[in-house]
């Protein structure tokens, strides 16, 4: 997941990225997958809807221009994403850019695969970004490699319903629709279940 983080980070922050992204996204249509289809989520994802192998080739090497290395399955929700989400997944990456720009201008570090690691994380655990957010947890504790003045200035832009806040959970939702596929760091619920 760390590198689904950082990919997610990056998506949002670099908006040059996201429209390379958005133009080499692809889906192959395999309608064999149709039957195993539920009625769609709100943003009309189906399992017919595979990812193009050649689209997230291309996709990777957008992002390897950015020093980040990406799995398969990464690269396949990012492709995912905005494919799924269309306008309202950029619209809220561009909003979600603009909320985090006083922590993305604080340190020397701050465009570094740390920063956006902690970056993603907080948009995609959002009992993370809760904790965190209520000073109940340090990022840095947590094993996120910044620093202590980067984690200032992420808790100040992640204060509670403040618009980093709003607009992560509005990314969040987008991203993962009505599932339990989350990426999360902290433990919570249910996360150990059987499937029977």
């Amino acid at each position: 997941m760390r590198d689904l983080w950082k990919g997610l980070a990056l998506l949002a922050l670099d908006t040059d990225l996201r429209q390379s992204v958005i133009q080499k996204a692809k889906f192959d249509q395999r309608p064999e997958f149709a039957k195993f289809d539920e009625p769609p989520n709100e943003i009309g994802q189906h399992l017919q809807n595979q990812p193009n192998v050649a689209a997230l080739r291309e996709i990777d090497a957008i992002y390897r221009t950015h020093g980040l290395f990406l799995g398969v399955y990464a690269l396949a929700e990012i492709n995912r994403w905005v494919l799924d989400g269309g306008r309202k997944f950029v619209e809220a990456l561009d909003s979600f850019g603009k909320a985090i720009a006083k922590s993305f201008a604080v340190g020397s570090k701050l465009q570094s695969a740390d920063f956006l690691e902690a970056v993603g994380a907080l948009v995609a655990d959002p009992l993370l970004k809760e904790h965190f957010a209520k000073n109940e947890r340090n990022l840095r504790d947590e094993g996120f490699a910044i620093s202590q003045a980067e984690e200032n200035a992420l808790r100040e832009d992640f204060a509670p319903g403040g618009a980093a806040d709003t607009v992560a959970d509005i990314i969040f939702k987008l991203g993962w629709p009505g599932s339990s596929c989350e990426a999360r760091i902290l433990i919570y619920e249910g996360l150990f279940h059987f499937n029977l």
